[in-house]
């Protein structure tokens, strides 16, 4: 299987994040666990789980703006966006081999972008 990463790297004074689509395996979690941070938009709330360091500051990074962007990019993430260690992380599966998976590509990366944009302090 091939994999492509994508990575924004030094971003100090960003915490820990992580934005997971829900599936099989996250909806057991969110059951056994409980959901980490609730965006109060119910269908952010059930098509992902969202975990951060810092509430407060992800709740207002993740705005109503952002928050329309990550459903309208709901179908193509296929990974985790992962702030840790100062490096946002996203991996795609599979090859970027068609103009459909470029363009997913730069839409995830500029997703990125945004969300380091609106946590950064």
């Amino acid at each position: 299987m091939t994999y492509t990463g994508l990575e924004v790297r030094d971003q100090p004074g960003i915490p820990y994040f992580k934005i997971v689509k829900n599936g099989l395996f996250q909806k057991l979690a969110k059951t056994l666990l409980g959901q980490d941070i609730l965006m109060g938009n119910p269908e952010m709330d059930e098509k992902f789980r969202f975990i951060c360091e810092d509430e407060s500051r992800f709740v207002k990074a993740l705005d109503a703006d952002m928050q329309q962007l990550i459903l309208h990019l709901h179908r193509k993430l296929q990974a985790p966006i992962e702030m840790k260690i100062g490096v946002v992380n996203y991996t795609f599966v599979n090859h970027i081999h068609t103009d459909a998976r470029r363009e997913d590509c730069v839409k995830v990366m500029v997703l990125m972008l945004k969300i380091v944009k609106a946590m950064c302090p």
